[in-house]
Parts: C-alpha cells; sequence; structure tokens
C-alpha cells in the first residue's frame, strides 16, 4: 500500500491493519515446503486438509505459539491453533461486514491488501459465490476492482491493469502522430530508429515498477509518438477522468 499511496500522493488516507485478513493458519504445517508435508503425511493426506472444507490440518501445541508482541492487544485471548478453510472464511467474513462494508455504505472507495486465500472469503462475498466453491484466480500485484450496488454485490469487477492497458491503447489511436517520425521534431535519435525492435516484448521493464507505470511504458513504447508530453498529458487525464464518480468501489 505505501508504494499506492507514495504514487497517488495519499499518504494520508488511513490505513486499517487487522489480524482478521491475515492468510489461513495452517498448524503444524506452517513454515513447512510442500515436499516436507507431503513425505511425512502422504500426498491424499494433504490434499484433504488442504481442499476439504471442513478440515483442519494438526493444531500446534499451545508452547508452540509465537506472538508478535506488537499483536498481543489486539488478538483474541483464545489465539486459533490451526484453520480449516471454513473458520477463515467465518473470520474473513466477519471482519469484512464489521469494519469495511460500513466504510463502502458510506460511499468510501476501499482498499484492501492481503493474502491470496483471505481475498478469495471477500470476493466470494461480493460476487454471492457459496463458501465451498473456488472463486477466480487471484493474480498477486494486480489490483482487482469491484464496484457495488447499494446491497454491496458486486455488479461489474475487472483487473486494473487490462483496463488501463485497454484505456492506454486508446488513447495511443488518439494522440499519436501517423506522420513519420524521420523529421527534426522526432523525439527518437537516428540511433534509437534504427535499433532492430520488433515488440514491446523486447523492452524491458523492471519488475518491482508500480503497474501504472509499466502500462505507461508500455505504451509510450508501442505507440512511439511524435510528441510525448502531449501524450503522457493524455493518457493520465483519460485515466483521472475514468476514476472520477464511482461512488461505491473495492479494490483487492
Amino acid at each position: 500500500w505505501n508504494a499506492i499511496a507514495n504514487i497517488l500522493d495519499s499518504n494520508y488516507v488511513p490505513v486499517f491493519k487487522h489480524w482478521r485478513l491475515n492468510s489461513r493458519h495452517l498448524g503444524k504445517l506452517q513454515g513447512k515446503t510442500k515436499a516436507e508435508i507431503i513425505g511425512a503425511n502422504g500426498e491424499e493426506q494433504v490434499a484433504d486438509w488442504i481442499q476439504n472444507f471442513e478440515s483442519s490440518p494438526p493444531p500446534l501445541s499451545s508452547n508452540e505459539v509465537k506472538i508478535d508482541k506488537r499483536l498481543k492487544k489486539v488478538l483474541p485471548i483464545n489465539v486459533p491453533l490451526h484453520e480449516s478453510l471454513k473458520d477463515m472464511f467465518d473470520r474473513v467474513g466477519a471482519y469484512f461486514h464489521d469494519a469495511i462494508s460500513p466504510q463502502v455504505t458510506r460511499n468510501k472507495k476501499v482498499v484492501i491488501v492481503g493474502h491470496g486465500s483471505s481475498l478469495k472469503a471477500i470476493i466470494n462475498i461480493l460476487e454471492g459465490i457459496p463458501e465451498k466453491v473456488e472463486g477466480p484466480e487471484i493474480i498477486a500485484g494486480v489490483p482487482l476492482v469491484y464496484e457495488l450496488n447499494e446491497k454491496l454485490k458486486a455488479i461489474k469487477s475487472y483487473s486494473l491493469e487490462s483496463r488501463e492497458s485497454e484505456m492506454g491503447s486508446k488513447i495511443a489511436e488518439d494522440t499519436v502522430d501517423k506522420t513519420t517520425t524521420e523529421g527534426k521534431n522526432s523525439f527518437w535519435s537516428k540511433e534509437m530508429r534504427e535499433m532492430q525492435i520488433y515488440s514491446a516484448d523486447q523492452i524491458i521493464v523492471p519488475e518491482d515498477a508500480p503497474t501504472i507505470l509499466k502500462n505507461y511504458c508500455k505504451e509510450v513504447i508501442r505507440a512511439n509518438p511524435s510528441n510525448i508530453v502531449v501524450f503522457s498529458k493524455d493518457y493520465f487525464e483519460k485515466i483521472l477522468v475514468n476514476r472520477k464518480g464511482k461512488k461505491q468501489a473495492i479494490i483487492i
């Protein structure tokens, strides 16, 4: 979230952290590799623990529990020693109804940052998917936007990366100078134009760059605008315009 807030100049936005958004507690399986777990328990048993909605892996013993001292005041008295998928869904669902939905009903736009398993629990609530049914796959690091009705049910959802990529393509079509870039006002040097670049895929954009920056770089490379300043202005203005006027939204 800090990276997103820096880009949007929104460090003033309040951030709430809560243990109920944690990923599923896997008990004695915590901290072990898949190979170690299967080797000790067998593939069939491990599949039951992981996939069966009401099955829980072996619990930690009380002396194995290690709690960060910063969390001791906010955790429940009886800290879970293991969880089934149902336990995790109940925990996340309670936090959604207690803390998140009141913010959304006040027309706040909420960004939820969490683990894949806990985010899937929220998606199931928004889409009305039964708990035992596997929800959509979540791609790490790619924001997923849900626009909701007054009952907080999803009316529209989309990946922010795909939406901005589509917008960038449209902007490129609207703003790119169709004439040759060989003229004196060309942004690209003669050496750059003669490089054997056939696709934006040949340009390496750092993986840790924010998604919006990566999409922008790809569109500049693809469009090869004659005036990069005008292109940039139009690109980001249209993104901002597109984001206005949406009252109830959750970004996961």
